[in-house]
């Protein structure tokens, strides 16, 4: 997984930023682009078949958040690689009920990237298995810091549908997400507020995890039409 941060970065010298004379308008759109893509994901409902003695989960997992348009708001100073890997630590911890609490701390601040810290809850209210099928809601909440120059806490809650084919858990699921944003005064606009600036969203997401030695597992979401990739690999223990 630590692959993933070879040919990403910025060029050596150029420090990744957004761009001066952002407005509300822009700040909102950062918030849809490239906050949103990068929020803590509680992947799928684990609660289905529980793994390892003693009820928990490690894993490196990988968000990909894409430039997009950022080149276009404000002034256009605005220095990105194309795809900004978004790595971190994963944990998720079992607990009676099928309640899955997990949490997910961010390395991109080593690599003046996307850093972020998150939490997630997730509860599996129905299972049956002798089909395989379970349904769960998930609230999860994220810090973001996009580049040192702003800064976006997001809440999302969404419903998941999973089912357990042995060696694979296709799964999907859709709710919202709200980020509250505010912007470092470098990079705003004279007399704009720095905020917070809050923006709400859908939010539709697809996966599976793969059951090999290791977990495989690969999401993607769509928030505001906006697609990102999520991969980790995990270990039960």
């Amino acid at each position: 997984m630590a692959l993933t941060m070879i040919s990403f970065t910025p060029s050596v010298g150029q420090a990744a930023s957004l761009s001066g004379d952002l407005s509300v308008e822009d700040v909102n759109t950062i918030t849809e682009k490239i906050v949103f893509p990068s929020q803590h994901r509680s992947w799928t409902a684990h609660a289905l078949t529980p793994e390892g003695v003693l009820g928990f989960d490690l894993g490196l997992e990988t968000a990909f958040v894409l430039k997009r348009d950022l080149y276009e708001l404000g002034d256009g100073s605005a220095v990105a690689p194309n795809i900004t890997p978004v790595p971190r630590f994963w944990i998720g911890v079992e607990f009676p009920y099928h309640i899955k609490l997990s949490g997910s701390v961010g390395l991109g601040g080593t690599f003046d990237a996307i850093q972020t810290f998150g939490f997630g809850t997730q509860w599996a209210f129905y299972t049956k298995e002798e089909t395989g099928v379970a349904f769960s809601v998930d609230f999860r909440f994220t810090r973001v810091d996009v580049f040192g120059d702003l800064t976006s806490n997001v809440m999302g809650l969404s419903a998941q549908a999973t089912k357990d084919l042995i060696l694979w858990q296709p799964y999907f699921g859709a709710g919202f997400v709200v980020g509250n944003s505010t912007a470092s005064a470098e990079v705003m606009t004279s007399g704009a507020e720095l905020g917070p600036h809050t923006t709400a969203t859908y939010h539709l997401f697809v996966g599976a995890r793969i059951d090999l030695i290791a977990k495989l597992s690969i999401q993607l979401d769509v928030t505001a039409a906006n697609p990102s990739l999520g991969v980790m690999l995990e270990k039960s223990f």
